[in-house]
């Protein structure tokens, strides 16, 4: 079980993302769920630490909203590396922070945006986990 002590996230949606039909129209007060995808922020620095992992808003930066994090890397895969930062997270890249294996924690700055579903539009054999 993943668990936070932030109890609020921001995170971007970029219209296209609606327009495409990968997701319904949302309305305030709805509850939705949806996967959400990690972007490293240009130009930061990627420290490793022992710390509790954690993620702290630090601002609006352009569309997508920063976090300084500690994470956990927990899975990689040629396709996919998953973060634990008081959610899962995930960026559709193989050997994400490739100085970091699985079980280590390491300091960053994020940002987060609603996962776009590039992957249902490939081979269902992908999606499901088929070879």
């Amino acid at each position: 079980m993943i668990t936070s002590a932030t109890s609020r996230w921001n995170i971007s949606l970029s219209a296209w993302i609606i327009q495409d039909g990968n997701y319904p129209d949302f309305a305030t007060g709805e509850i939705v769920e949806f996967a959400v995808e990690y972007y490293q922020l240009p130009e930061t620095a990627v420290e490793p630490t022992e710390a509790d992992v954690s993620a702290q808003l630090v601002g609006e930066m352009a569309v997508e909203f920063g976090y300084n994090v500690v994470a956990e890397k927990v899975l990689e895969t040629d396709e996919i590396t998953v973060l634990n930062v008081g959610i899962l997270v995930y960026r559709e890249e193989a050997a994400q922070f490739r100085d970091f294996a699985v079980g280590r924690r390491f300091r960053t700055q994020l940002a987060f945006g609603i996962d776009p579903y590039f992957y249902f539009e490939r081979d269902e054999a992908w999606v499901s986990g088929d070879s």
